[in-house]
């Protein structure tokens, strides 16, 4: 990289971080030497980069105390945060967890979008490991800063900081074990698994089906009411697939709706891969895996995370108190299969 070009990058790199509140107004700058060894670059370049936001009035440089974030930087109060495990999460997390993550995020984005404010990825581990949480990064953060976690529970042991620092929090998914629901500031959005069960019922009951079988993850329970053929399984153990094609028989069932499913590469159809009739309706979890790939994808129900995306964004920018709440907006997607729904 050219120097203007990585000077330039540098400097769009702590301008936003400034802005953001990741550097809180009148808060110190790390030292030039563990800065620029973070930033892979040399101290003149990064000297070069201080040099530009100081004329841009974002810095405050005192001789032998150090730098300074200017007082009057503005703009802090635009923004949220979206909390990330890592930085290269795509990489280091299950693909349900990946895809859950992404659709949130496109949803934030769109909802922030709309409001003329910024969203943020803040990643709080070098290594998605949730025993090296780096706890300063969010000390970091000027009080009342705007969070969003994606998994809560997933960073149980930095709890109750964000309480202590008086961010303004929107939690999705899950919560950490322990922690009150119904503080104002604090709104946790999960997902209304009963609703979710029923949806996909009676969608393959209007279609005609009579007997699906319930496929769900191990230690699961079917929902009280209705009255479908179920079998558990392990979600991670491709070999589960044979159980499931027997119970399908055992059964005499007309349709499959599965919660989870074993991790399968690509192939024709889920239909070809238990060995039953292509003209049999299977209804997943649209964020189990990637469909785009197979000939015949199956039909795909799922939560709307778009909306709970909009509910999140509006409560972090407005005076709403907080509490729970559980989503019950289904959508679905239908694909045009032989003898389909």
């Amino acid at each position: 990289m050219r120097k203007p070009v990585k000077q330039e990058f540098i400097s769009t790199l702590l301008r936003d971080r400034i802005l953001s509140g990741y550097y809180p107004r009148g808060g110190k700058l790390p030292e030039e030497r563990s800065l620029s060894a973070e930033l892979d670059i040399s101290r003149k370049t990064l000297r070069a980069a201080l040099e530009r936001l100081e004329s841009e009035n974002l810095l405050v440089r005192h001789p032998r105390l150090g730098t300074f974030v200017h007082l009057g930087a503005s703009g802090m109060e635009n923004f949220c945060y979206y909390i990330l495990p890592c930085h290269d999460f795509q990489r280091n997390m299950n693909y349900s967890s990946v895809i859950g993550h992404l659709r949130l995020m496109s949803g934030i984005v769109q909802a922030c979008a709309a409001r003329q404010v910024q969203c943020v990825m803040f990643p709080l581990s070098n290594d998605n490991n949730p025993e090296h949480l780096l706890e300063e990064r969010l000390r970091n953060l000027p009080s009342g800063a705007r969070l969003i976690f994606c998994g809560a529970s997933w960073y149980q042991s930095l709890f109750p900081l964000p309480v202590s620092q008086r961010f303004r929090i929107v939690m999705y998914h899950t919560c950490p074990e322990g922690y009150d629901r119904n503080l104002p500031d604090i709104l946790f959005i999960g997902f209304d698994g009963a609703a979710f069960i029923r949806a996909g019922a009676d969608f393959l009951k209007h279609a005609g089906c009579k007997r699906p079988l319930f496929v769900m993850e191990k230690g699961r329970t079917v929902i009280p009411g209705l009255d479908l053929p179920s079998v558990q399984i392990i979600s991670s153990d491709p070999r589960e697939t044979v159980r499931i094609r027997k119970a399908f028989f055992r059964f005499r069932c007309d349709a499959i709706f599965c919660e989870t499913f074993p991790r399968v590469s690509a192939l024709w159809s889920f239909n070809s891969l238990l060995n039953i009739p292509e003209d049999i309706p299977i209804l997943m979890n649209d964020n189990l895996m990637d469909f785009c790939s197979m000939a015949r994808p199956p039909h795909l129900i799922g939560f709307d995370l778009r909306h709970m995306a909009e509910r999140g964004i509006n409560f972090l920018f407005s005076d709403l108190p907080g509490g729970q709440e559980l989503c019950s907006r289904i959508i679905f997607n239908r694909y045009s299969m032989k003898g389909g729904l």
